[in-house]
């Protein structure tokens, strides 16, 4: 079996846990038969933070990166990271690494005009294999999967219907490197974000408790969607940039409640390092210190939300250790990110009863990023 023989299963035939342990098998004793090859100078297709990661861990692997080819005119001639960025064209004679995170129109359109010099930020993230990854939530065939991390996985397949049970099979599949460059999301768009799931429908005087608000985007989203009902927002966001711009576009919207907090596993103060980006998240002494709170003290301090969105960078266990009582209630729905780290996808739902929560599994950009987990009380 060939390594593009492996990135390019089908996930059509995946449906189930043991589907995907077999391929795992079968696609580690593959890669370890192969020493890929790639070239010692790249140019790298998508300048976001996809693009930019892939160009810090190709330098440390001391291969040149020779700059960054984006389809953004506005970051045409200009720089990122001491790199030039520049338009798509044929002449480009070095090897395109295409990462951005829906990646398959992207990397169908690159093949067109520089054909077999293309391969996705997951062939290149698999040819350096332990250096490389794990990635956020991506892994590789030869990752090493516990015995208690797999009876998790066969645990929280056995809560799922046959419709969830395909998507967090095919989930992992893209986790695991297989079929990453197939399989668009046969669930929920990027606007559906965190209002997908049996408990999409928002109705009157509800509340969203908005853990990680970021700029308040997940909330303008919440108030846009329920029209003229009498809905309210308490978002919450550690990063001081990050909720200096919270601030400025929703602090005037009677609405909304803003605090600039920490939401952990228990009280007291943590540092964070102020970036203001979606990757701002706690560090040990060093950054701004702020209040750090629990979901069940800031629910006795704000009142019972409805529903509860969680996404904070990786931290999301940290977050439901300190939300014991809120989830043991009932009361409120949540709507969890789970692709920051590669087992939050079957670990975090061992919080959640199977009795007292249906859970969704849904995709909100190409497998396996944006993916968000809904627990909606029985």
């Amino acid at each position: 079996m060939l390594r593009a023989q492996i990135l390019s299963y089908d996930l059509a035939d995946v449906g189930s846990v043991a589907d995907v342990m077999r391929l795992k098998l079968e696609a580690e004793s593959a890669i370890g038969n192969e020493a890929p090859q790639y070239a010692s100078h790249i140019w790298i297709y998508g300048a976001g933070q996809l693009g930019r990661d892939t160009h810090m861990r190709a330098k440390s692997h001391g291969i040149t990166v020779l700059g960054f080819i984006d389809r953004n005119p506005s970051l045409w001639n200009s720089s990122i990271q001491g790199l030039p960025v520049v338009p798509l064209s044929a002449d480009i004679q070095d090897q395109i690494v295409v990462a951005v995170y829906n990646i398959g129109e992207s990397l169908r359109n690159v093949r067109n005009v520089a054909g077999d010099r293309v391969v996705s930020y997951a062939d290149f993230l698999l040819g350096f294999g332990r250096d490389m990854i794990p990635y956020w939530c991506l892994q590789s065939p030869y990752s090493p999967i516990s015995s208690v991390d797999l009876e998790n996985l066969y645990k929280f397949e056995s809560r799922l219907d046959n419709q969830n049970r395909l998507e967090f099979a095919r989930q992992l599949a893209t986790r695991f490197l297989f079929g990453i460059e197939h399989g668009l999301p046969t669930t929920n768009t990027p606007v559906d974000e965190y209002f997908a799931g049996s408990n999409s429908e928002i109705s009157d005087n509800e509340l969203l408790l908005d853990i990680g608000a970021y700029d308040g985007d997940t909330a303008r989203r919440f108030l846009e969607r329920a029209a003229s009902r009498s809905c309210r927002v308490t978002a919450i966001e550690p990063d001081p940039i990050s909720y200096g711009r919270l601030r400025e576009r929703l602090g005037t919207d009677d609405r909304v409640r803003t605090v600039n907090a920490l939401v952990g596993e228990n009280s007291g103060s943590a540092y964070i390092e102020p970036l203001g980006t979606v990757r701002s998240r706690e560090t040990v002494e060093q950054g701004v210190s702020v209040p750090k709170m629990t979901v069940d003290e800031i629910i006795g301090c704000y009142g019972q939300p409805s529903r509860i969105k969680v996404d904070v960078e990786g931290a999301e266990r940290n977050v439901l250790l300190g939300a014991r009582s809120t989830i043991a209630s009932k009361k409120s729905s949540w709507a969890i990110s789970s692709y920051h780290r590669p087992e939050d996808l079957w670990q975090l739902p061992s919080f959640f009863e199977p009795s007292d929560y249906r859970v969704d599994v849904s995709s909100h950009a190409q497998r396996p990023w944006d993916t968000v987990l809904y627990f909606t009380p029985s």
